[in-house]
């Protein structure tokens, strides 16, 4: 009964066909120095044939040696032609590898243009830069608006604390003196404060020597 389930041959793949072109390249190299030895052989034999005076044989044996190397001529064509094929594959093989690429890329591409051209780009883009314009707009103002409130907030209160801490500094120290005195400190710091300073004693220096010299 014949096999219905055959396997389809899908040929040989890139490193078999390698492997084929490389081996066949190989048996031409083999050949070819069989058929270098044979002529340096025939070339010996007609030299022999021309010391003996036999032109004849000579002849024969020099046309021998011609095919000879018109054979390794054509060795070496068919050699080139296998490197050439080897070459065709690996281009091949770019070729293909790039050409998939190329259709995935184009696949991906058309997929997001679809997507983008149901879209309406314009409208969203002025969507977004108006949220974005209302969103900086809202920060900047809650953002100047809390740091006056709390520095206000802030120096009210020290102020007030502080006019607290003088009040009762000074209750108390009234408290401990006679009436209508003040307290030295208090009084100190009245003079010092009173003091006449470096710059106003010179201009009364001055003031002074003018009117004597008057």
């Amino acid at each position: 009964m014949k096999n219905l389930f055959k396997k389809k041959d899908k040929g040989i793949g890139k490193d078999q066909a390698f492997l084929d072109l490389k081996d066949s390249m190989k048996k031409i190299d083999a050949s070819v120095k069989k058929k270098e030895q044979v002529i340096v052989d025939l070339k010996k034999k007609a030299m022999v044939a021309l010391a003996q005076k036999n032109e004849k044989l000579a002849k024969v044996h020099l046309s021998k040696k011609i095919k000879q190397e018109k054979d390794i001529e054509g060795l070496y064509n068919i050699q080139r032609k296998l490197s050439d094929q080897m070459d065709a594959i690996d281009q091949a093989e770019t070729i293909e590898n790039a050409t998939k690429a190329l259709s995935n890329a184009v696949g991906v591409l058309n997929r997001y243009a679809k997507v983008i051209e149901n879209l309406n780009v314009e409208s969203i883009v002025a969507d977004s830069e108006e949220s974005m314009a209302i969103i900086d707009e809202a920060a900047e103002a809650m953002g100047d608006t809390t740091e006056d409130v709390l520095a206000s907030d802030q120096l009210q209160q020290e102020l007030e604390e502080m006019q607290a801490e003088v009040a009762l500094d000074m209750g108390g120290r009234l408290a401990g003196t006679p009436e209508g005195e003040m307290p030295a400190d208090l009084v100190v710091a009245e003079e010092e404060a009173n003091k006449p300073s470096a710059e106003d004693v010179k201009k009364e220096l001055e003031k002074l020597k003018r009117e004597l010299d008057m």
